[in-house]
């Protein structure tokens, strides 16, 4: 929340949200919005209600239109970085679904320029298979490898300085 004049906005620095387990785009965007929801339910600016506008409507809407929905949302509250953990449920998808969610997250990217972070197991890089355009939405990787005693010793003896709490 800022106190700077001419700037009353609730700035969202991330939002989190996994990959629901069939991997949908509709239920992504939902998921998002929601997330986006609770988070601005906590602030002072009160409840919001983005994730309600793709619901409770007598016609179906499309992916694009809550794609649009999405976009608005999150421009709107200035997120800073998008957070999709559990991206290897994409691997439950049809080939088809599976290129047009990552088509999802290189508009996203286009449009709202800010980063989107994917984690998932090792096999998610396949995902992305071998095609140039595909590859380059991949981002760059970061594989976490398991500490070695000495670092891990290391890491705990700085936790352990670092104690809030008497």
């Amino acid at each position: 929340e800022h106190d700077i004049e001419g700037f009353q906005d609730a700035q969202v620095v991330f939002l989190k949200v996994d990959m629901p387990h069939n991997g949908s785009r509709s239920g992504l965007i939902t998921a998002i919005l929601e997330e986006l929801d609770r988070v601005m339910a906590r602030s002072k600016f009160g409840p919001t209600n983005h994730s309600e506008a793709l619901s409770g409507t007598s016609k179906r809407i499309t992916i694009e239109r809550m794609t649009q929905k999405l976009i608005a949302a999150l421009n709107h509250h200035h997120v800073g970085v998008l957070i999709i953990d559990e991206f290897q449920n994409l691997e439950v998808t049809s080939a088809r679904y599976r290129a047009e969610t990552i088509n999802l997250f290189d508009q996203l990217s286009n449009q709202l320029k800010i980063p989107i972070v994917k984690i998932g197991t090792p096999d998610t890089i396949r995902l992305f298979g071998n095609k140039t355009y595909n590859r380059r939405r991949l981002g760059k990787l970061q594989e976490l490898q398991p500490l070695s005693d000495k670092a891990w010793d290391n890491a705990m003896e700085q936790l352990f300085r670092f104690q809030p709490v008497p």
